[in-house]
């Protein structure tokens, strides 16, 4: 007899894990625990879904929480660009005229990867907007599809907080830091949004080299042994009419996309923000749509000079191309939402990085270095249950930058150990919002696949990255490296 594997569909898994929620705060809540919030100075106590209040907010509010889903709509974005560069045959002619990444599938995978990391300059779109696009691009250049969703997923959350440039990320850590630390005497300390600039920028090229490794010599083997061998294919050679296409269409991208950075860096500054700072501004708030419209117009231009385009009724066809195959996301992500939305309402998140944050911190270490080791561990697994990161930096800065500060250890460093620990552990959490659309990306080439699959695949990633960069981390603090200026 056949032994078969035990199963749970994504969609039934987030009902599960929806109703496990609701019971674990019911008695939670039956017997009055709460939990000392630093931040807000009350008791935070858990609200439970089995009442009455909580019955009708169930009624009041599950349309709104699928609707007000974002990833949904990012989705829908994003893939409306993708859709038309695909259908056009943009994308192909494109990866056509890729030689050397042809050639040398080693080059085209550490691109990905370090694409992946610099994804974070505008906030999530890496996991909307770069993951479906590579998963295309990746069988013309010698790698599997699904090997390239799980590497750019890997880039994208582990990588999450480092970047050669200042992330989205960064101004929003840096207010908390210093509304947090504003009491501390000496303030001979940065606090800015550059005060982990160095750091983050040299992580980069280290995390780059981390995954690429784990990727070319622990995952390739593994989906190798699996079947997931990628077939060579002839290259076709493109004709003249497609080449002066392709080249026409990338200028009128280029120009776009200048257009777009010439309205937000000059002196017009129509896409920066009230007082001139990109933090919320129309320029990253828009990021995804206008990556999604510059790939877009790149296909569209491609496919009426090519000829693939004749009317509007084609174009709408390829803007529908990449809809057409994610019914099942849509699924999934009306159990997301609610999960979601529940833990939201219930506290649930904020209950647990409080409850574990002040059951660490009463170890009372005076050493810094295994502090700051164990406060990355900490990081590290709180992230399972609550991955915003500027949520739980409010919550953590809170309690920990106070004790850090007593025993010697400034605010940007303890903030820098925070974000090794909290993007490291990101793609192993099935709280992370957009799961159910990288499941539905891997329905493709996978059936049935679940979060099984992304675990197993990626549990590695997630420990070497948080091993390494700990010690990268350690390393800098031990020289007295500036964390940044």
């Amino acid at each position: 007899m056949k032994s078969k594997s035990f199963r749970v569909h994504p969609a039934t898994l987030f009902f599960l894990l929806s109703v496990l929620l609701v019971l674990v705060v019911w008695v939670l809540d039956v017997y009055g625990v709460s939990i000392f919030n630093p931040h807000t100075g009350k008791f935070l106590r858990l609200q439970s879904l089995l009442n009455a209040e909580g019955a009708r907010w169930v009624m009041r509010n599950t349309i709104s929480n699928f609707s007000s889903f974002s990833p949904v709509a990012m989705v829908v974005t994003s893939l409306l660009g993708v859709g038309v560069a695909e259908s056009s045959g943009f994308i192909d002619s494109l990866a056509n005229r890729l030689t050397v990444l042809q050639n040398h599938p080693k080059y085209g995978l550490a691109l990905m990867i370090l694409l992946g990391i610099l994804s974070n300059v505008v906030g999530d779109a890496g996991y909307v907007f770069l993951v479906p696009l590579l998963a295309i691009i990746a069988p013309r250049i010698g790698i599997h599809p699904v090997m390239a969703i799980i590497v750019t997923l890997v880039s994208v959350s582990c990588g999450y907080s480092a970047n050669w440039m200042l992330s989205s990320m960064d101004p929003l850590l840096a207010r908390i830091t210093q509304d947090t630390s504003v009491h501390f005497i000496p303030q001979d300390f940065n606090t800015g949004s550059y005060a982990n600039y160095y750091f983050m920028g040299a992580s980069t090229c280290f995390l780059t080299g981390v995954i690429y490794i784990v990727s070319q010599y622990i995952l390739k083997p593994q989906l190798k042994r699996k079947g997931f061998v990628l077939k060579q294919e002839k290259q076709r050679l493109l004709s003249h009419r497609e080449i002066r296409s392709l080249h026409l269409a990338l200028g009128i991208g280029l120009a776009f996309l200048v257009i777009i950075g010439w309205l937000t860096f000059s002196s017009i500054g129509l896409f920066r923000g009230v007082s001139g700072e990109l933090v919320r501004s129309p320029f990253i708030m828009g990021a995804l749509f206008i990556l999604s419209l510059s790939v877009g117009l790149m296909g569209l231009v491609y496919g009426f000079s090519i000829g693939k385009y004749k009317n509007d009724y084609d174009v709408v066809s390829g803007l529908s191309w990449g809809i057409r195959t994610l019914g099942i996301f849509f699924v999934i992500a009306f159990f997301a939402a609610q999960f979601f939305a529940y833990v939201s309402y219930t506290h649930f998140d904020q209950f647990v990085v409080l409850w574990v944050g002040q059951w660490v911190s009463s170890f009372a270490i005076t050493s810094p270095t295994l502090a700051l080791i164990v406060f990355i561990a900490y990081c590290a697994l709180v992230n399972l249950t609550m991955v915003s990161a500027v949520g739980k930096w409010v919550l953590i800065s809170a309690l920990f930058l106070p004790m850090f500060w007593g025993i010697g250890v400034d605010p940007n460093v303890v903030q820098a150990a925070f974000r090794v620990g909290d993007s490291a552990t990101n793609v192993v959490t099935p709280f992370l919002y957009y799961t159910p659309f990288i499941l539905a990306l891997l329905e493709k080439y996978i059936p049935k696949a679940g979060f099984k699959f992304i675990f197993n695949h990626t549990w590695y990633f997630s420990l070497i990255v948080l091993f390494t960069w700990m010690i990268l981390f350690l390393i800098w603090f031990q020289l007295g490296l500036p964390f940044g200026v």
